[in-house]
C-alpha cells in the first residue's frame, strides 16, 4: 500500500512538471487575466483597434445583464504605450458589453467567426425579443451594446468601424408603421443616469420614414438634453423632445446584406466650433459624407463642458415593436461589426490637422 502511494505521488509531480501542463495552465491564465481592453497613450492622443482577432471573446452568463470582453484584442496601435501620460490627456475608461434585461435566449453579442470570409472574426450583436422591461413589467425595448465608460478629457474623437446588417432587416424596410429610432452609436456629454449635472446626448439611428411602404433605409441623428421632468414608464429623466439640432440624411440607402465603413468624428464645442460628423463607404463603393454638422456637441447651459464621459462606440437598441415585427416574419435584429479604431483627442490637439482630425 505504500509502495502504491509512493507511485502515486511520482506520477502526480511528473505531471504537474510536465510543459504540456505548464503550457494549459498558463494559457488559461493569461486568457482570464489579460485586458482586452488596453489603450495606449502618449499623453495627447489615447488610441485601440481591434479586429476582434485571436483570442479576442465576449465572456457572460446566459442571465448575466453586463459581458466582459477577454482575451487579448491583438493590435497595437502606438509605440509609447502608456508612457508619458498627462493629468490633461485624454483617457479611455473600461470597456463591456450591456443588456439591461433578459437572457441569452433573448439578445447576445459574441465573437463568431464571419459568415462571409473565412478565417475572419467579428462581433455579432442578435436581438429577437424585447429584453428591457417599463415599470408595469411590459415590453418596452431592446438593446445590445458596447460600453466606453468612465472617460477623462475627451475632447475630440476619431473612430472608424465596419457594419454589416443581417438580411433579416429587409423586413423592416415593409414594417407598416414609422420607425424613428433604431440607435447604432451613442455619444454622451453628461450620461443621463450618473446624476451630472446637463446631461446631453447625440443619438446615431437608423430609420424608415415612410409606414406601410417599401423603402430603404437612413441614417438619422440628433442632438438632445434632459431636462427634470420624469417619464411615467422609468421614474427617469425625460429627454427633451425639443431638440438642440437634427439632421436625415434621405440620399444614402444604407446597404443591407454588405459590408459598410462607418468613419465618425467629435469635437467638443458650441454652436460656432462643435462638430460632429458621420461618413460612409459602402464595400466596393465610394465615400459618402453622411452628416456634417456643426454645432453644440454639450449641453449649450453647461458652463464648464468636461468632454465624452461615455460612449456607446457600437450598438443595437430599438423598440419593442420593431424587434416583435422582425421576429414576427422569423427573424431577429442582427448586426455584425469589424475592424474598431478609436482615437480620443485633448482640447490642445489640432482640430485642422491632428491625430482627431475630420477630414
Amino acid at each position: 500500500m505504500l509502495q502504491l502511494s509512493s507511485l502515486l505521488m511520482i506520477i502526480l509531480l511528473i505531471v504537474s512538471c510536465s510543459p504540456i501542463m505548464h503550457h494549459t495552465v498558463a494559457s488559461a491564465k493569461n486568457l482570464s487575466s489579460s485586458a482586452w481592453f488596453s489603450p495606449c497613450s502618449d499623453g495627447s492622443t489615447a488610441k485601440f483597434q481591434t479586429g476582434f482577432e485571436g483570442q479576442s471573446q465576449v465572456i457572460s452568463k446566459p442571465t448575466s445583464q453586463r459581458a466582459r470582453f477577454a482575451g487579448s484584442a491583438g493590435i497595437d496601435t502606438c509605440e509609447k504605450k502608456n508612457q508619458n501620460l498627462s493629468t490633461q490627456g485624454p483617457v479611455f475608461g473600461r470597456a463591456d458589453i450591456q443588456f439591461e434585461g433578459g437572457t441569452s435566449e433573448d439578445r447576445k453579442a459574441q465573437v463568431i467567426s464571419d459568415p462571409n470570409k473565412s478565417g475572419n472574426n467579428v462581433l455579432h450583436f442578435w436581438l429577437q425579443k424585447p429584453n428591457v422591461m417599463g415599470n408595469d413589467r411590459q415590453p418596452l425595448k431592446g438593446r445590445v451594446q458596447m460600453n466606453l465608460y468612465d472617460n477623462k478629457n475627451v475632447k475630440q474623437v476619431k473612430m472608424t468601424v465596419r457594419m454589416y446588417l443581417h438580411p433579416d432587416f429587409n423586413y423592416l424596410r415593409s414594417y407598416s408603421d414609422k420607425m424613428d429610432w433604431l440607435t447604432i452609436s451613442e455619444w454622451w456629454n453628461n450620461a443621463g443616469w450618473t446624476h451630472e449635472s446637463f446631461p446631453f446626448r447625440i443619438s446615431v439611428n437608423i430609420v424608415k420614414e415612410n409606414p406601410g411602404k417599401s423603402s430603404p433605409l437612413v441614417f438619422a441623428v440628433h442632438a438632445q438634453t434632459s431636462s427634470s421632468n420624469k417619464s411615467a414608464n422609468t421614474k427617469k429623466k425625460r429627454w427633451d423632445r425639443e431638440k438642440v439640432w437634427e439632421k436625415i440624411n434621405r440620399d444614402f440607402a444604407i446597404p443591407i446584406g454588405q459590408w459598410v465603413t462607418l468613419e465618425y468624428g467629435f469635437v467638443e464645442g458650441d454652436s460656432q466650433n462643435g462638430r460632429f460628423f458621420l461618413a460612409a463607404t459602402a464595400e466596393g463603393g465610394k465615400r459618402t459624407v453622411i452628416f456634417d454638422i456643426k454645432g453644440y456637441t454639450y449641453h449649450p447651459d453647461d458652463p464648464n463642458p468636461d468632454g465624452l464621459s461615455h460612449l456607446n462606440p457600437l450598438k443595437l437598441y430599438t423598440s419593442s415593436q420593431v424587434i416583435e415585427y422582425v421576429r414576427s416574419q422569423g427573424g431577429a435584429l442582427q448586426i455584425l461589426w469589424d475592424d474598431l479604431q478609436l482615437t480620443a483627442c485633448s482640447a490642445s490637439e489640432s482640430v485642422k490637422d491632428g491625430a482627431c482630425a475630420i477630414r
